[in-house]
């Protein structure tokens, strides 16, 4: 019996402990602990499935800078762009200067698309929540890897990014980049 009674006493111990961490913070109104996801995505499908599902579930903005539209992804971009715009979400997209002139046509008429001379790696900001870091080519894959996010921090820090190279992108019109008027 007394085995079995100190065994019990130090189980409830460890539970007391793990529950005192958890509920500490809300009592001391430090906020509660963080339990982020973050995800490596590998592969042009997976990475379009991750980006499709994104896109899918976002209420209120979608912010994305691709430096280069691959046929796939302009193939899934446009109408996911349409439907999500026809819901009333704004939707920016910021890619590299010369991009196809069918897809720019098309994106340009469902949302406001700037141009830029360079840009290091893209991404898809969801509502300010959740980010998709798009890293790079892996391997003959045009997509291949991504990093998946619903952290704060990093989707802050990435909007905030975004809205410093946008402040700078040029905007187009249909399918044509134009200077802006203080340029």
């Amino acid at each position: 019996m007394e085995i079995t009674k100190s065994q019990l006493e130090s189980q409830l111990k460890t539970n007391e402990a793990l529950i005192f961490d958890e509920l500490q913070p809300l009592y001391e109104k430090k906020g509660v602990r963080e339990h982020p996801d973050i995800w490596i995505v590998r592969g042009n499908f997976n990475v379009l499935a991750r980006i499709r599902e994104t896109i899918e579930h976002v209420q209120k903005e979608i912010l994305a800078a691709v430096p280069a539209i691959p046929d796939p992804v302009a193939e899934m971009l446009v109408p996911l762009v349409k439907s999500v715009a026809e819901r009333g979400v704004k939707v920016q997209i910021m890619t590299l200067k010369n991009p196809s002139s069918e897809t720019m046509t098309k994106l340009s008429k469902l949302c406001e698309v700037r141009v830029r001379d360079q840009m290091f790696g893209g991404g898809v900001i969801a509502d300010g929540r959740e980010v998709i870091l798009l890293l790079g080519q892996e391997g003959d894959e045009a997509i291949g890897l991504a990093i998946w996010s619903d952290h704060i921090g990093l989707s802050k820090f990435a909007k905030n990014y975004f809205e410093y190279l946008w402040a700078e992108a040029v905007p187009t019109q249909g399918n044509l980049a134009f200077k802006r008027p203080n340029s």
